[in-house]
């Protein structure tokens, strides 16, 4: 299904894309697509939830990208994934404890995702993080 949409661009923001589209034998429309279509891209091996968190930090205010900074995994948690990680090294861990490592392990992996990509982003803003 295709939708259209009127965009108002600044000339200068116009040529760009006409110049695009004429170097490669592309239409305008095509241009724009693809180009929005990519500002918005996460990695496919994300959870849902992560990979559409990620893409939307292309538009994120800069004080959101802050924010995503912030570790919200606690150093409680920390120890505990350790520990669970130093047992699992000596022994086997019970189904519990296994289930317990996994979303621990899950939520540091979304944390340093999102902490990882609001840095990119930050940084491709010019910004010092």
């Amino acid at each position: 299904m295709e939708r259209t949409l009127s965009i108002k661009l600044p000339e200068p923001v116009f040529q760009k894309v006409q110049s695009a589209a004429n170097h490669t034998h592309r239409t305008v429309d095509d241009i724009i697509a693809s180009t929005l279509n990519a500002a918005f891209v996460a990695p496919s091996n994300l959870p849902t939830e992560l990979a559409n968190e990620l893409a939307a930090m292309h538009q994120a205010k800069d004080s959101l990208l802050w924010e995503a900074l912030r570790p919200f995994v606690t150093s409680a948690q920390r120890d505990r994934l350790q520990r669970l990680n130093e047992w699992s090294n000596e022994r086997k861990l019970t189904e519990v404890e296994l289930e317990e490592q996994r979303l621990l392990l899950l939520a540091h992996q979304f944390y340093f995702a999102q902490s990882t990509g609001a840095c990119d982003f930050d940084t491709a803003r010019l910004h010092s993080v």
